[in-house]
């Protein structure tokens, strides 16, 4: 009994190493389809993600300057380049990147920009050996990833806390000025703007007036969460201490004897000028930038007492940024209702030494809300329904 169980034992044992032996090579196929699938699968992913990254950079250089799909291109390239693939082995190389900027997107007309990226001879590792036994499998692969990218209204917006008035805006087109009144209250430093022009509060009361201050010196770059909804309410700030001082900043317009390092100016201080031109902004600021301590002689009024200084070139460049490019509020000046964004530029400071009334002037860069604007790049979420926050860089497929 004992031989016959062994004998059974030792019969069933050459019968598995048989069957192990018949169906090793389909094992090992289907083990090495495995990985060859996988690693099309993950560098499939790299490169898509590289390719959303680069569409996305370039969408965010639409701006309606006459350069935009250069810089796009640069843009893109660029950041597909910073990616990387094949297990993140090897860079997005520049041949392998194709970027072009259709008119339609999934039947809709717009501005877009679609960025491809082609990988080829990726290598098979197991698979080609079924070509051995009659298969037809390449000994390389090449796979393609698209994405096309626009820019979509934002659901919030980074905005400063001066309020256009919405007839203002009616009819205006890049270039020309906005034109308010700056009031001096009492003769002290606290300027009131009137006229198109408001102070207001997105908080609705809740900061105030040092709310205020600190958006327009830098402590606080800009209040980046500002509902887009329409009709929403935005309140009027009361009393409004120096922000006259804290909007000058923005110009590189500081107290005597202070550190230039607290302020957070424009890079051209009083720049963006060039005299042949009827407007002020330019896509390329520096070359039209004039020293900044050069005054405005086409604008009546702007002088800067002796308690004041501007800051040198060199401080511009420590601790300068865009500050001057800016998003407003376009809103109802009678119920403070929220109608849309602007995108606007800075065109001067605010007089230090004059107690009365002047004129106060912005340039209308564009509707923030529905055209592409130099404020496209203001970051934020891409919302939906009726919001109406300046655009923003989103997929669209």
């Amino acid at each position: 009994m004992l031989m016959t169980r062994h004998c059974k034992q030792s019969k069933q044992s050459g019968s598995i190493a048989l069957m192990v032996l018949l169906f090793l090579p389909l094992l090992l196929v289907m083990g090495g389809l495995g990985a060859d699938l996988g690693k099309l699968y993950v560098t499939k992913s790299e490169l898509q993600n590289a390719a959303d990254a680069c569409a996305l950079a370039g969408a965010a250089q639409f701006d309606g300057l006459s350069n935009e799909q250069t810089r796009a291109s640069g843009a893109g390239l660029t950041v597909a380049q910073n990616n990387r693939a094949y297990f993140q082995k090897n860079a997005i190389a520049t041949g392998e990147v194709t970027i072009t900027f259709p008119s339609t997107s999934n039947g809709v007309n717009g501005k877009y920009l679609r960025c491809s990226i082609t990988r080829s001879g990726i290598s098979n590792w197991i698979t080609p050996l079924l070509n051995r036994i009659g298969g037809s499998v390449n000994a390389t692969q090449a796979l393609t990833a698209v994405a096309t990218a626009t820019t979509l209204p934002s659901q919030t917006a980074c905005a400063i806390p001066i309020g256009i008035c919405q007839p203002d805006v009616a009819g205006k087109n890049p270039g020309d000025w906005l034109a308010g009144v700056a009031s001096p209250n009492n003769g002290n430093k606290d300027t009131t703007l009137s006229g198109h022009f408001r102070w207001v509060d997105f908080t609705s009361g809740g900061g105030g007036a040092n709310e205020l201050a600190d958006t327009l010196s830098g402590q606080q770059s800009t209040d980046c969460s500002v509902k887009a909804s329409a009709d929403q309410y935005i309140g009027t700030p009361g009393y409004k201490a120096s922000l006259r001082d804290d909007f000058n900043t923005r110009f590189g317009i500081k107290k005597k004897n202070t550190a230039s390092s607290g302020y957070f100016p424009d890079t051209s201080g009083k720049g963006y000028y060039n005299p042949a031109q009827t407007n002020r902004y330019a896509a390329d600021f520096s070359p039209n930038a004039v020293p900044n301590n050069t005054p405005y002689s086409d604008i009546s009024g702007i002088s800067i007492s002796n308690a004041f200084a501007y800051m040198p070139s060199t401080d511009l460049k420590a601790y300068g940024t865009n500050r001057r490019v800016a998003i407003a509020p376009v809103v109802d000046c009678t119920t403070m209702k929220l109608k849309s964004f602007v995108c606007i530029f800075l065109l001067h400071p605010m007089p230090t030494t004059s107690g009365a009334n002047f004129n106060m002037y912005l340039e209308y860069l564009g509707n923030a809300s529905t055209s592409v604007t130099p404020c496209s790049k203001s970051g934020g979420l891409v919302g939906g329904g009726s919001v109406l926050g300046p655009k923003v860089a989103a997929l669209v497929e």
